[in-house]
């Protein structure tokens, strides 16, 4: 007052000091909503001036954005080297400042949807950093993983280890599967899915038919990378079929020391190994004979 001096300074109906200069400093606990602040002074001679004002106190915004990854989701396994992420980003109280993934700005549409395409994999598992920050530089942050598995699993045939012979219809057979990227995820003989142990072994019971028998071995992973194997099991349960042409009947014979003998065998499952001669004891007289390529033998 420059007339006079101000001998009482009220704020809210509260006494308020201040300095020779007539400076003062207040504080004041606002509530939600509408606040209505009177301030009046008056001086020696009880004349007074009043201020009023009004202050808004909002509901600050202590929370980040959402971020909501639509695809892929988390965890993801693909054997394609590069994928696209799409999703949405929103704020209820604040408005969204930017999107980046791995430091890289990301455009978002009106409605809060974004979409990175391409993005770049490398064998094994890649993380994906997406952060959001809104009008009041309140960020949030998600973590992406994608693994990339180009890599098809591994096959070792334990029984058989090759190609095999048998004279039974039933067969023991046993592989193990491995698959150091994503995991096994199934495993098939032929039509049939089996089990798959915690060590990465195969067991199962084959029933074979009469002759050659294609064993095919299919193994898939989680990244679809899929590898086969066969092995060829020829199921043989007939013997050899043995025709003696000469001599035509034991009665037929009249040599003393020496007398040719000329016979007929064939095999029509796995072929003839081996043609011997033995006597009735048992005793054998010729072992391991030469055959022509049409069995016949004199």
């Amino acid at each position: 007052d420059e007339e006079s001096q101000v001998e009482v300074l009220k704020i809210n109906n509260e006494n308020i000091s201040y300095d020779s200069e007539g400076i003062f400093k207040h504080s004041i606990d606002l509530s939600l909503g509408e606040n209505n602040i009177e301030i009046q002074a008056w001086n020696s001679e009880n004349l007074s001036t009043l201020r009023s004002l009004t202050v808004h106190r909002i509901n600050p915004d202590l929370t980040g954005p959402e971020i909501m990854i639509v695809s892929p989701k988390d965890g993801f396994v693909t054997n394609i080297p590069n994928i696209d992420i799409i999703g949405t980003v929103e704020d209820k109280e604040s408005t969204i400042e930017s999107l980046f993934i791995n430091s890289q700005p990301i455009l978002i549409s009106e409605n809060g949807s974004f979409e990175s395409k391409n993005n770049p994999l490398h064998e094994g598992v890649n993380e994906f950093v997406i952060t959001a920050t809104n009008s009041e530089s309140i960020s949030t942050t998600e973590v992406l993983k994608v693994t990339l598995d180009t890599t098809p699993p591994f096959i070792t045939l334990i029984n058989p280890k090759k190609d095999l012979i048998v004279k039974h219809t039933k067969f023991f057979i046993s592989f193990s599967v491995e698959d150091i990227g994503s995991g096994i995820e199934e495993v098939f003989i032929g039509e049939k899915k089996v089990t798959v142990s915690s060590d990465g072994i195969v067991e199962s019971i084959l029933d074979l038919y009469e002759g050659a028998n294609t064993i095919q071995i299919r193994a898939t992973d989680f990244a679809d990378n899929t590898s086969m194997k066969e092995v060829s099991i020829i199921c043989d349960t007939n013997p050899p079929v043995l025709n003696l042409t000469t001599p035509f009947s034991q009665n037929s014979l009249q040599y003393q020391d020496e007398f040719p003998v000329q016979f007929y065998a064939s095999d029509e499952g796995s072929g003839l190994l081996a043609v011997s001669i033995a006597d009735q004891q048992g005793n054998t007289l010729h072992r391991d004979l030469p055959f022509y390529h049409k069995g016949v033998r004199s």
